[in-house]
């Protein structure tokens, strides 16, 4: 069972490429570092990152991350992220924006670097392990990592420029706060599984506030049973 998080990223510059159905711009997603869950300190190394470069291929990008943690409204979907590779400590993509799904004032603000903040939906699996990373001390590592979506908007972003985001390739370390939501809990081999949310929106925000709270395993068995139904529902 799978932990859920957010990377927050915000850019200054960046090239783009426009045709006739679509706007593409170039990005860094992730990165090596240590993150800070909400006092809980994880490592996500290198080797991860990599790992984790092929599952970014397709994921939807949308405007503000879904309330549903996992994206089941194609509604919302603004493009797609095309050509992950993993590049010394990161992850670079494509993110290619599709005209007839985004609005002109949101393809506007993304040409004129307004909407220039970046931030990845993912799972991961964290497990108790003490270290340090260029003098950062953690207490867990991040592994299995697997990209669910990209968020896109004029939202500022916790971990901002130079680190990750839409044009950024240059290396430097990692600084980054992600909110933790709710349900966390700690399954038989040690691990931890749990979903966190970023604060890339005051709503969005508010609204995970209100859930966030300890839940036993079975409370998260159910939460996974209900993601999973509404999965089966939207296949037919």
């Amino acid at each position: 069972m799978p932990r859920y998080a957010l990377h927050s990223v915000a850019v200054q510059e960046f090239k783009l490429q426009e045709d006739e159905h679509t706007l593409t711009v170039p990005a860094v997603i992730t990165r090596e570092g240590v993150y800070d869950y909400d006092g809980m300190l994880v490592y996500e190394p290198a080797e991860e990152v990599e790992k984790a470069a092929f599952t970014a291929a397709n994921a939807w990008i949308v405007e503000e991350h879904p309330p549903e943690v996992i994206l089941v409204d194609p509604a919302h979907i603004r493009g797609t992220v095309r050509e992950p590779v993993f590049v010394e400590d990161r992850i670079k993509a494509d993110l290619v924006f599709y005209k007839d799904r985004s609005s002109p004032k949101y393809l506007e603000e993304i040409k004129t670097g307004r909407a220039k903040s970046v931030s990845i939906g993912f799972f991961f699996k964290a497990f108790p392990e003490k270290g340090e990373f260029k003098g950062k001390p953690y207490d867990y590592v991040k592994r299995d990592i697997l990209i669910d979506h990209v968020a896109v908007g004029s939202w500022t972003g916790k971990c901002s420029y130079p680190t990750c985001g839409i044009g950024v390739d240059t290396k430097s370390s990692l600084k980054n706060k992600v909110l933790l939501g709710a349900k966390p809990c700690q399954s038989h081999n040690g691990s931890f599984e749990q979903a966190a949310v970023g604060d890339v929106s005051k709503k969005a925000t508010r609204r995970r506030e209100d859930k966030r709270k300890l839940v036993d395993h079975e409370e998260a068995e159910k939460l996974i049973a209900h993601v999973q139904a509404l999965i089966t529902e939207l296949k037919h």
